[in-house]
């Protein structure tokens, strides 16, 4: 279906597999495109499998949720190994506003009628990995599109996030709250850096025999946003 036509004849069209109403669609159906789109809440991209992600979600499920009139609208990706919820917000900077797509967990897509809200992800909502060869490769692919070209580097970063995160879920299932420390939170997180740094210390201490691993720094050895690229990634999997 198609959310938006840009451009002549339906040229340059921004196309959706899935788009939910707030009303029946027998009630808009002969309106104006623009009296439609008023009324979409939600719009999905689902694919057979991860390979179309990266234009499933850049060049259809970003550019309509963009285009859809309401704030309140989200946006769905989901395939053989990711499901991703988008959702969107107004940074006011100065005389000038500019829509931020955020990124959340599927799990919290909220039920018809309820205001969307991000809730902490918790060690229980977690799954295991559909192919753990796959995420390996896309958390080097992730570390190489920051520039990270040091082979060696890549497959010890990698090792001590995986150990960082199975300290963590170790940690998460014995608290009260079940909170996982590794997760980037809703807006600007300015928490997540500290939070990060202070697991990967727990996990040093805990591998401390592993010299070569967390020496000479036990905290990672990456910048925040790729840090954050990677944790998403190992989250949401």
């Amino acid at each position: 279906m198609t959310v938006r036509k840009l451009g002549e004849s339906g040229r340059n069209s921004l196309r959706a597999d899935v788009i939910v109403y707030d009303c029946p669609w027998g009630k808009i159906a002969n309106s104006a495109n623009s009296g439609q789109l008023r009324h979409v809440i939600l719009v999905a991209e689902i694919k057979r499998d991860s390979t179309g992600k990266q234009k499933g979600i850049t060049q259809q499920l970003k550019p309509s949720l963009r285009i859809l009139p309401r704030m309140d609208a989200m946006a769905v990706y989901w395939d053989d190994e990711n499901r991703i919820l988008f959702t969107k917000t107004i940074s006011r900077e100065g005389l000038f506003d500019e829509i931020l797509i955020g990124t959340d967990s599927v799990a919290n897509l909220p039920e018809f009628g309820i205001t969307y809200r991000s809730k902490a992800i918790t060690v229980d909502a977690l799954t295991q990995p559909s192919n753990l060869v796959q995420l390996l490769q896309r958390l080097a692919n992730i570390m190489r599109s920051h520039g990270v070209n040091d082979e060696q580097k890549r497959y010890k970063e990698t090792v001590k996030l995986l150990l960082a995160r199975y300290v963590d879920e170790r940690k998460a299932r014995g608290s009260d709250d079940g909170q996982l420390s590794l997760q980037v939170h809703a807006g600007a997180d300015r928490e997540f850096l500290p939070r990060v740094q202070r697991t990967y210390a727990e996990a040093s201490r805990r591998y401390r025999r592993v010299r070569t691993l967390f020496t000479p720094v036990e905290g990672p050895e990456l910048d925040e946003d790729t840090l954050r690229d990677l944790v998403y990634t190992i989250v949401i999997d």
